[in-house]
């Protein structure tokens, strides 16, 4: 959980941005944002590197993949694809 009163006002400044800068931008539905279907989505992508950064995380495209798998892996099992 993410406790926001305890963010500074230039990390709160930058998730503003990270919203601002994706509130017109569509992220395909959850199983498909982790490679359940295919390819993952590159919107879902984008937002969680975006706010990684905006929060102090270093992070980079490769990064989320290997994750993305396990997460896929996840829901295929549990969704019965």
């Amino acid at each position: 959980m993410l406790d926001i009163d305890s963010l500074s006002k230039g990390r709160l400044q930058a998730l503003s941005a990270v919203f601002d800068g994706f509130k017109d931008k569509e992220p395909a539905r959850i199983p498909d944002q982790y490679g359940l279907h295919g390819d993952f989505d590159q919107v879902g992508i984008d937002i969680d590197l975006a706010f990684l950064n905006a929060i102090g995380i270093e992070a980079k495209a490769e990064n989320p993949t290997p994750l993305y798998h396990e997460i896929g892996a996840a829901l295929g099992q549990w969704m019965g694809a």
